[in-house]
């Protein structure tokens, strides 16, 4: 598996977004199955894809949710050479989300089921 300072360049993704705690297992195969099937968008979409989940899941304050999308993206980056962004500009700095409307975009997690109650309640707000 490529290491985490080769999955943050060839993402894009900031040292705070960077999160750790999981270890390979049965759940990430198949959540990595689940991007593949956008794969016809082709592999830099389905990197970014996952890049926008880790970033929701962050602002959500689901670490664990994170973590496991971080590992999924490392598997990615390494069966998927085509997706690492080589050569592209470090996005910018990102900026939190305002308060109400993280307020809003937990509460759509929590509705969807993507993030268990109890998560949302400790989840801090912006």
């Amino acid at each position: 598996m490529i290491s985490l300072e080769e999955c943050r360049n060839y993402a894009g993704l900031f040292l705070k977004e960077m999160v750790l705690g999981a270890k390979p297992n049965e759940k990430h195969h198949r959540l990595l199955a689940g991007y593949l099937f956008n794969m016809r968008f082709g592999a830099a979409t389905v990197r970014e894809l996952i890049v926008a989940d880790i970033r929701v899941a962050m602002d959500l304050g689901a670490v664990q949710r994170a973590a496991d999308l971080l590992l999924v993206l490392r598997m990615l980056l390494e069966e998927y050479p085509e997706a690492r962004r080589e050569n592209d500009p470090p996005p910018p700095e990102r900026q939190p989300l305002p308060r109400r409307r993280a307020q809003r975009l937990r509460m759509s997690r929590v509705r969807t089921g993507i993030v268990p109650p109890h998560a949302a309640a400790k989840a801090p707000l912006f």
